[in-house]
Parts: C-alpha cells; sequence; structure tokens
C-alpha cells in the first residue's frame, strides 16, 4: 500500500462523519481522479468495498476492516515516528544494519523519503553526535556505544507526548519479561540495601539498566574511557556496593557479563538517582552529601529566604532539598539527563516558584556545584520542592471561608463537615455551621454549603447539596470554591490595577511580526525612558529569558532576575502581528519591573495575572483592542470568567 493510500484510510476512519472527495483530494495534495483511483485499489483488496461512497463523502465499513485499520495503525505516520522506528529496530535489535527497500516497504514510503527521513535524523540527533548512514543500500548508525544508548535514551523518553514514560509505555519497546525481571531486581536489591528510589527516578533507572541489558545482549558493550582516573573506595562506598549487588543479579538473571565500564555507569545512575533512607536528619546528612555541600546549600536557602521573602527554614526540607542536590551534583558532572513529566505545567502554573527555582540553580552554579548547563526537567524537580514546602505552610492562608447551613437532625451536621472536610480541608475553612433556628450565616464567609434551598443570606457564593453528599454534590463543591478562588482573584487585580497598569506604559504595535528580543527592547526602553528601571534592566531581562522562557501559549511575561524597580509596574505590548517567540506565536506581552519593597504584593498579582491570561479568548479580544481603556476594561471584564 501506497503512503497517500494508508494516510487516507486514517482520515476516513478517524472522522466521524462522510469525508468529501475534494477535502481528501486537498490535504493529500492529490487530484480527485487520484482519489477515486486510490478508492478503487483499497476496495480491491477484499471481496465486497470496504470504502463506501455515499452523497456526502467517503465512509468505512469498520466491521469488514478491522484487520485493515490494525494494520494501517501500525505503521508508523509522519517523520517522528518514523524515525523512532528506525532507531528501534537498529539499537533493540540483533542486528546492525536494516535493508533500504525492506525498511521502505515496512513503513510504506519511498526509497527517497527515507533518504531524506534520515538526513533529518541526522540534523535532530546530530549533538548526540550520532550519524545514520545509507552504504550498499544497507541502513546503519555510526557513534560510541555511549552515544547511542544517549540517543536510544532520549527517543524513549520522548516517545509520549506529554514525557510521560510509564512501564506500559517501555514494554512496547522491550520484552515484557526483560521489563518485569530488572523490576524485581531492582525492587530486591534496593530494600536489602537500605536505598530509596521515588518514582521519577526508578522509572529513569529501569530505563537506563533496559537499554544497557538489552545492548550487552546484542554484544554491545561500553569501553573504559582512556585516562579515566576515579578514586571508588570499593569497600566503604554503599553506592559502589549497591551497584556491584545490582551487577551480580543481572548477570546471574541473564547471563551476561557487564564490562567495568558498564558497572561504572550503573554507579553514577546510582548515585544521581538514589538517596540513603538512614539520611533523614540534619547530623545524618553530613556523611552522607559533605558538610561542605552542606553549607553551600545552607547559604543558598538563607539568600532564597531573604530576595524573595519566603520561608524556606524547616528540616524536612532542607534534607530533601539536600539530598536532591547531591544527585543534581552527580547527574550535571556525569551528563546524566533525568525527565520530568511534569515540567510544561509546572512552568505555566506556578511562574513565580519556576523564579525562585532559577535563582537556586544560578547560585548552585556560582558555587560550582552544577555545571553552567541546566536541563528544564532539572529546573521543574526544584520548583516540586519548594512548591511542596511553601503549600504546607500555607495550606491553611490560602483557604476560602465556609458556612454550612444544615438541620440539626441525627448528628447530620457533623457527619456532613466531616465528609466535605475530608474532601476539601486544603481548600476551605469551615467558620460556621447554622440549623434552621440559626437562620442568619456569617455575612463574611466566601462560600455558604447549605442542604436547604432558600434564600442564601451570605455575602458569598452559595451550592446547594443532597443530605448525604453524591458525587454530583462534590462537583458542585468544587466548582463553586473555583468560582470563589476566581472572584478573588478578580476583585485583587480590581483593586490593584491602576497601581501597575498605566496608558504611559502601554504601547500598540501593528508591524507585521515581530522577533522576541524587538519586543523585549522596545518594553526595556519604554521602562528606563519612564525612570521605572535603569538601563541594566534589559540585561537581566534577558538572563532570566535565557534561562528558561517566559512564554505561555500567546503571551509572555519577560521580568528580570534582579528586583531593581523603583516601583512596582507593568509594561504592556499588544502586538496582533505576532511575536514569535521561541516557539511560540505571541500577541500581548506583559513585562514586569519588581520592588523589593513590596515584593509580597507583586507575587499576589504575578500568579493572578498568570491565572487569568490562560483564558485564551481573553488574549484574543485584546490583541484586537485599540486603547488603553479598551484593554482595561477587556482585563477587568468578568464575563471572561
Amino acid at each position: 500500500m501506497q503512503e497517500k493510500q494508508i494516510s487516507m484510510i486514517r482520515m476516513i476512519s478517524k472522522s466521524s462523519k462522510p469525508v468529501p472527495c475534494k477535502q481528501l483530494a486537498s490535504c493529500l495534495n492529490i487530484s480527485t481522479r487520484t482519489v477515486i483511483n486510490y478508492m478503487n485499489d483499497i476496495n480491491g483488496m477484499y471481496p465486497e468495498p470496504v470504502i463506501i461512497s455515499t452523497p456526502n463523502g467517503y465512509v468505512i465499513d469498520r466491521t469488514r476492516t478491522a484487520g485493515l485499520l490494525d494494520q494501517v495503525n501500525s505503521i508508523p505516520d509522519g517523520y517522528r515516528e518514523r524515525s523512532f522506528y528506525i532507531c528501534k529496530q537498529l539499537l533493540l535489535g540483533s542486528v546492525k544494519e536494516l535493508d533500504a527497500f525492506e525498511l521502505s516497504d515496512e513503513m510504506c514510503i519511498s526509497y527517497s523519503l527515507l533518504k531524506n527521513d534520515l538526513q533529518k535524523m541526522n540534523q535532530s540527533y546530530a549533538y548526540l553526535n550520532v550519524k545514520f548512514v545509507i552504504k550498499n543500500n544497507n541502513v546503519s548508525v555510526s557513534g560510541t556505544e555511549k552515544d547511542k544508548r544517549k540517543l536510544m535514551n532520549h527517543m524513549l523518553t520522548q516517545s509520549q507526548e506529554a514525557n510521560l514514560l510509564d512501564i506500559a509505555t517501555l514494554k512496547q519497546f522491550f520484552p515484557q519479561d526483560v521489563v518485569d525481571t530488572i523490576q524485581i531486581i531492582l525492587d530486591e536489591v534496593y530494600q536489602k540495601t537500605g536505598y530509596y528510589l521515588n518514582d521519577f527516578s526508578k522509572i529513569n533507572m529501569l530505563l537506563h539498566v533496559l537499554i544497557m541489558v538489552v545492548r550487552v545482549i546484542n554484544g554491545n558493550t561500553i569501553h573504559m574511557d582512556g585516562g579515566q582516573d576515579l578514586k571508588i573506595d570499593e569497600t566503604s562506598d554503599g553506592d559502589y556496593n549497591l551497584a556491584d549487588m545490582l551487577c551480580d543479579e543481572l548477570q546471574k538473571r541473564f547471563s551476561i557479563e557487564i564490562s567495568p565500564a558498564d558497572k561504572l555507569q550503573l554507579y553514577f545512575l546510582i548515585k544521581s538517582n538514589s538517596t540513603v533512607l538512614e539520611a533523614k536528619t540534619e547530623e545524618s546528612l553530613a556523611g552522607y552529601v559533605g558538610s561542605q555541600l552542606l553549607d553551600h546549600i545552607r547559604e543558598i536557602v538563607s539568600g532564597t529566604e531573604r530576595r524573595f521573602c519566603i520561608r524556606l527554614d524547616s528540616s524536612e526540607f532542607f534534607v530533601r532539598f539536600a539530598l536532591h542536590v547531591n544527585c543534581m551534583r552527580v547527574r550535571s558532572l556525569n551528563h546524566i539527563q533525568i525527565v520530568n513529566p511534569l515540567k510544561t505545567s509546572l512552568r505555566s502554573s506556578s511562574p513565580f516558584l519556576y523564579d525562585i527555582a532559577i535563582y537556586m540553580v544560578q547560585q548552585l552554579r556560582a558555587k560550582n556545584i552544577i555545571s553552567s548547563s541546566i536541563s528544564e526537567d532539572e529546573i521543574s524537580f526544584i520548583v516540586l520542592h519548594i512548591g511542596a514546602e511553601i503549600e504546607r505552610q500555607n495550606v491553611t492562608d490560602s483557604t476560602i471561608s465556609c458556612v454550612l447551613m444544615i438541620p440539626e437532625y441525627l448528628n447530620m451536621g457533623q457527619t456532613i463537615a466531616r465528609k466535605i472536610m475530608r474532601r476539601f480541608s486544603d481548600q476551605i475553612t469551615i467558620k460556621q455551621t447554622i440549623t434552621l433556628e440559626e437562620p442568619k450565616p456569617d455575612a463574611s464567609c466566601d462560600l455558604a454549603i447549605s442542604v436547604i434551598d432558600k434564600n442564601n443570606t451570605s455575602g458569598g457564593q452559595c451550592v446547594y447539596i443532597s443530605p448525604f453528599l453524591t458525587s454530583a454534590d462534590y462537583a458542585g463543591i468544587s466548582n463553586a470554591i473555583d468560582k470563589v478562588q476566581i472572584q478573588k482573584s478578580l476583585e485583587y487585580l480590581h483593586r490593584n490595577f491602576d497601581f501597575y497598569f498605566s496608558s504611559g506604559n502601554f504601547i500598540i504595535d501593528r508591524s507585521r511580526r515581530m522577533e522576541r528580543d524587538a519586543a523585549i527592547d522596545k518594553l526595556c526602553n519604554l521602562l528606563i525612558d519612564n525612570q521605572f528601571v535603569t538601563r541594566e534592566y534589559r540585561d537581566n531581562v534577558l538572563k532570566r529569558e535565557n534561562a528558561a522562557s517566559t512564554a505561555y501559549f500567546d503571551f509572555a511575561i519577560p521580568h528580570s532576575v534582579c528586583m531593581e524597580a523603583t516601583i512596582n509596574t507593568i509594561g504592556v505590548l499588544v502586538a496582533p502581528g505576532g511575536i514569535q517567540w521561541n516557539e511560540h506565536l505571541v500577541y500581548v506581552v506583559f513585562m514586569m519591573a519588581i520592588s523589593p519593597d513590596s515584593l509580597n504584593d507583586f507575587q499576589t498579582l504575578y500568579r493572578i495575572l498568570a491565572q487569568i491570561l490562560t483564558d485564551t479568548s481573553i488574549i484574543t479580544s485584546i490583541r484586537d483592542c485599540e486603547s488603553f481603556g479598551a484593554f482595561k476594561k477587556l482585563l477587568l471584564n468578568p464575563g471572561f470568567y
């Protein structure tokens, strides 16, 4: 079957309604006559037609084409899937070369398209020092064994759209019995030695060991780098002993021989992913990570507290963060990658925490604890540590006040209150419970939850529930909490809008298309001319931007790594023609200039603004506004919520 025939079957099978012939021709860039010929060829494979022509277009008979659809779905679709398929065949199979014509047939593409794909792959994976070549009509990959394993690791971690790698995905690439056996070995050895792996590290460890075992089974081992001089005390180094035990078990179970270089790689992998369960206190920590590193981390944590006006002084946070930094240091020194599947959502949902994490990474780098190049995955793990500590501190501060309106009968009030708090204890605080004899709820409460359908005399939202709390009731309470939180954000923005925004710091630029740095220059120059910031501000904005993009979907919130503004202010650039901001096309830019005197207020505004702007309809409306007054009206209009 030809590639475009497969694409046509996919289009028809995925559509819930008939697909017109002209639409197929347009999407596939072929003539309508060719579409008809393709249909005849496909139908000719069956005793009766399986793709049926109707007055509204083509439909597929799924009862007769189950096998065909399974076959089509198993064929790699597009360059990305084809590149993964080629890597899998070359790196996880037992052959070192693939026949180019057979490979083309397997993927239902032409020989010339295969050559184009290999050229693209050489560009995509050049940074891994591997190269795909066709010689004598055979496809192979050249590079060191270490680089080939890095390629395999990259391919597998990117195999899911959201970078979420799990056991089920690994079993699609590796034999199930091999995956299960290595899982059992890891669990047994870690339990015996008193080491601990969190869920992210366990998947990372499992992936690396799987690649190593499969490659060794197929006769591919790593050789020791020349001149590599490592001082490891093999008798007292717990990490080395763990690596030794793992190697012994892997060699026994799979009848393989693990080379000293592979064992060393496993040692580094353990040091960069594992922690000792005994290191639970600051006293026991020094013996594991070293007193010098602990002193550096104390300085960094203390400096972060002063700079961002937050508290990170709990012993629990310090121990966990120090253990994480120790693993991070090993990964950085040995160029070991780790994947955080939450990185994208953390960057968009927690921008202020992301800034704190970037600051801490810069301090770690300044003290030579880590190298200069740190991935977003590593930054986002620090965000998780900071966020968990702040969340622990602020559970009660961030809750909304609630009144329960429940008749006093068979302890109904206590039962309902207990169930509600079990589900929503981190979001609400019950300030008052009233009965039929107490008809006046506290008017200052944000939310009233009532089993009585009567006029609500409290000042906030009201949600009605049944006496026995169904799933619909829980959903209703959750929706009401969301509405209260959004309304509070809106009220805060109403009260503080004029403190941060002004017509003098507002620009509409109707250029066709702008680049990121040009937009940053335009807003920086505006704030400098208006004497809100100094001339060093632009360099500090770019330093923050180059550390991690501040673009979120179709808007961006760039800001400096330093708090250097005379007063807090936000410069706004509206660009209807769009701004190319790395991989995003941005239409509105909010440039934040931060004063150290009112950082807490600014943190709140930052969080609220990011929350409001994630509603894309707001940005769509703002990009078409004609004036600052129209911009203000749009941003504060509750109809968008």
